[in-house]
This record gives C-alpha cells, structure tokens and sequence, in this order.
C-alpha cells in the first residue's frame, strides 16, 4: 500500500528521513512511503494531504507528536487512535493498516488506541489540558490529525494516525520554549535564550520537556523504521 505522511514539523521528520524537506513540499522516501512537510494547524495539513492525493498514496497519516490529555499516557507512549473526534463527529482510522502496524509494536514501546481530539492552539497549561479532557474523554491532542481525518472522509480515502506524547497532561509548557517556537515549527535560539535568562525559574521545565520530546522521537523512530521495513 502507498501511503503519504504528513509531518507538522521540522523535528518530527527526522525519524523517517534525514533530508531536509522544504515546508510544503513532498518527497519519496521509500517505494511506498511520501511524506510531506506540512507546518502546523488545518490549513496546511489540508494542502499537504491534497499534494499527497497527487502522488497516487492510497492512506494518507498524521504523524508526530501529541499533548498528553489523560494521566494514563506518559512521555514517549504511542497512540494509534482508533478513532478521532472532531465537535460531535467521530471518524474511524483505517482498521487493517492499525492492526498490522501493532501486532509489529516491540513490547518496550507503551501503546494506546484510545481516541484522539483537535487542540485549535497550543495547550499551555495543565489545567487546559484538563478541561479538555474532562469535555473529550480523549487521550490526547493535536492540531493537525481532525483536519486530516475529515479531508479522508470528504475524498474517501482511509487514514491513520501516528503520534506520540511529548508533553504529558500534568506538565506546563514553559514559557521560553513558547518563545522560541516560530510559527512554522522553527525553533528560533535568540528567542528562547532572552525568555529562559528572564525565567531562570523554568529551567527544570525546559529540561523534562527536552526530555520527554527526545523520548517522543526515539518511539517514532521506532515505528519509522517498521513502515520502512515494509516497503
């Protein structure tokens, strides 16, 4: 099966390629695998799947990381949701490609099929993450995996979702990682060393945040190297 993956950011790529893809463009990986860079939110998922549609893919995958809503998920843990939730609708990920992918799992790796929601922004605090869990039921959030179930939906094509957790629900994201992150994902270094020498306070927060995203990579590498194996 040829599947298309689409990457918010620029870290989340590293796993499945070491080529640096330009934000909106795609490229063959492997004989059966195109990712696209996309950037982060809606809008730019729904491009990068209609450019992923021109490249003949028959399952498109939302991939990356996540925010930890339920206190059941740690850093570093994988969801592959059977489902997502949009408001009120519910959409199904494609049951066979999951499946196959997790009987494949290597048992080291926590995995959750629980369901996953849209965060419209950044979840700052853990009292955000919070009440949307308490409103969702979910296990974690993104900003990119509703917009691409409701794009497969509307062209009738199945999905996936890849993520893992990068930051669990009882952690805060400091505020100089907030200011260091571009709006595409870039991590600018001027902005977040000015924000961290303003609160030194937050320099635990910085290092468990690092620590937890480096677990997040590592586990989707994991899973990189199994699609690869595949093809």
């Amino acid at each position: 099966m040829k599947v298309g993956i689409i990457v918010p950011l620029p870290q989340e790529m590293k796993p499945l390629t070491g080529n640096k893809i330009p934000k909106g463009h795609c490229e063959k990986i492997s004989a059966d695998i195109t990712v696209c860079q996309s950037g982060i939110g809606r809008g730019k998922t729904r491009l990068a799947a209609q450019r992923l549609i021109s490249h003949e893919v028959e399952l498109l995958i939302s991939w990356g990381s996540a925010a930890g809503l339920s206190p059941k998920v740690a850093g570093g843990d994988l969801i592959i949701p059977r489902t997502v939730k949009v408001d009120n609708k519910i959409y199904d990920a494609h049951g066979p490609f999951n499946i196959e992918l997790l009987t494949q799992i290597p048992d080291g790796v926590r995995v959750h099929q629980g369901p996953i929601c849209e965060s419209g922004r950044l979840l700052v605090s853990v009292d955000s993450k919070k009440k949307l869990f308490e409103s969702s039921q979910c296990l974690a959030a993104d900003m990119e995996s509703a917009s691409l179930a409701e794009f497969a939906s509307e062209k009738n094509i199945p999905f996936s979702v890849i993520r893992t957790v990068s930051d669990p629900a009882n952690m805060k994201l400091p505020r100089a990682v907030l200011a260091g992150m571009g709006p595409d994902g870039q991590f600018q270094m001027r902005n977040f060393l000015k924000t961290a020498l303003i609160h030194p306070w937050e320099w635990w927060s910085i290092i468990n945040l690092a620590w937890n995203f480096k677990k997040a990579l590592k586990t989707l590498k994991i899973v990189a190297q199994l699609l690869k194996a595949k093809t």
